[in-house]
């Protein structure tokens, strides 16, 4: 092993643990975006407990947010009832609320049979702003909007450790709370329930890094750099002292 190799391994040793926070928007939030405004209907209950209807083939919902996932909730019923979504101008995909596991009702009228629940998730997004736009199925009777799901970095949450070549380790570490983040006239959990295996679901609370396992990590990549340092120390001792004895 060159001394080169044995230096590059003692300069660097770099660790960054990103926490993932869920944005839970309800319908009534005014970050969502329906035009025309009239031809939208609130229906299904109270201010948290309904949902934005419409049945104008040409109106839109459009939501704008930054993160590195989406997720699309609604209830289902027992009639036919689809709604089209569009993520950044993609193809349009058309979801389907129907509960398929009642007898379907004729009709388009009546309560939901199924609490709101992740339809569609869209995951591996990029870190930058994202446009979701929701519509009317060509042919199709309704667009529902429920509650919108997205997922955030926090750059405050990044666990950060250094280890210089002179074996000093300097670290900083923010550690925050992992709790849900919600707006003013969203739900204070993301739907996560009652899903299929095919849906993905939003990370939740319990599935997040806690705060104590943060700090594990972080006393790990502390041991971790000091074992790299202490290793390549080794074998450049024994390279130097084999270079002599030949």
């Amino acid at each position: 092993m060159s001394i080169q190799l044995v230096l590059w391994l003692t300069i660097f040793w770099f660790t960054v643990v990103r926490a993932l926070h869920n944005v839970t928007v309800d319908d009534s939030n005014p970050s969502i975006v329906y035009s025309p405004f009239d031809s939208w209907t609130r229906t299904g209950g109270s201010e948290t407990g309904g949902h934005m209807l419409t049945e104008d083939p040409i109106a839109t919902a459009t939501f704008t947010f930054e993160g590195v996932a989406f997720y699309y909730s609604s209830p289902l019923w027992p009639y036919a009832v689809t709604t089209l979504v569009s993520l950044d101008s993609g193809p349009a995909i058309l979801l389907d609320l129907t509960d398929h596991d009642v007898p379907t009702q004729d009709g388009g009228d009546g309560a939901a049979t199924v609490d709101s629940r992740v339809i569609r998730g869209f995951t591996g997004l990029t870190n930058t702003q994202h446009t979701l736009v929701i519509s009317v199925g060509e042919g199709q009777p309704f667009a529902i909007v429920d509650a919108l799901t997205y997922t955030v970095v926090d750059p405050d949450d990044d666990i950060t450790m250094s280890v210089s070549a002179s074996s000093s380790v300097s670290g900083s570490t923010t550690l925050r709370s992992l709790s849900t983040l919600t707006t003013k006239g969203s739900t204070s959990e993301p739907p996560i329930s009652t899903l299929s295996s095919s849906t993905p679901s939003p990370p939740s609370r319990d599935s997040a890094l806690s705060n104590g396992a943060k700090a594990v990590i972080a006393v790990f990549s502390t041991v971790g750099a000091l074992f790299v340092i202490f290793a390549a120390y080794k074998l450049w001792h024994i390279h130097h002292k084999s270079t002599r004895l030949a």
